[in-house]
């Protein structure tokens, strides 16, 4: 077996992990997501720690993508949580952004029934997994259709003008988890 330069380690090893990175990289990555876990408070008042996590995230190899995709989930849940506890600046909202977006769902019969009874069988269908609850789940579930409903009704999706722009900026803005969390609490209290 060939010798292969590790480029963290300034060492050579015999199999590494990911092209040019020893196990010892990974180890201390995994060892600073622990210790970010550790220190979630912490995270909750920096935007900027978020953002960290999320390049460090990026790095694991690729053998460890199931324990990224649930690592990812715990960043979407932390994501929601630190949403959950910035200052309502629109009406009880995150942002004008969202809170437009919830009136209009809430505004309209037919889309008001659709997205209530979109929630009661994602809830219903909902499993707990290692890492979450079902509600947790559902809400990330949720969220996710939320997201994906409004971008696949975009009317400007496939043109390339500042409009278009305009409005995939205002669209990014939406707190889906915000809203997903709302229906989901107001789901509850109907039943």
């Amino acid at each position: 077996m060939n010798k292969v330069y590790c480029m963290y380690c300034k060492a050579e090893h015999d199999n590494l992990i990911e092209p040019m990175y020893c196990g010892k990289q990974i180890a201390e990555l995994q060892e600073k997501l622990k210790k970010s876990d550790e220190h979630c408070s912490k995270l909750a008042n920096s935007n900027n720690a978020y953002l960290q996590a999320i390049a460090e995230f990026r790095i694991i190899n690729k053998s460890n993508l199931d324990k990224l995709h649930r690592r990812n989930l715990q960043i979407k849940d932390l994501k929601a949580k630190l949403a959950d506890n910035e200052p309502k600046d629109y009406n009880g909202w995150s942002n004008y952004e969202t809170w437009n977006y919830k009136l209009w769902l809430d505004n309209d019969e037919g889309s008001y029934n659709y997205w209530q009874e979109t929630a009661r069988q994602i809830l219903d269908n909902a499993k707990s997994s290692e890492y979450f609850t079902a509600r947790q789940n559902a809400e990330t579930q949720l969220a996710e259709a939320l997201k994906a409903e409004i971008e696949e009704s975009n009317p400007l999706k496939d043109t390339a003008t500042t409009y278009t722009d305009l409005l995939n900026a205002s669209i990014s803005e939406i707190n889906f988890h915000e809203i997903a969390k709302a229906i989901l609490e107001d789901l509850t209290v109907k039943q």
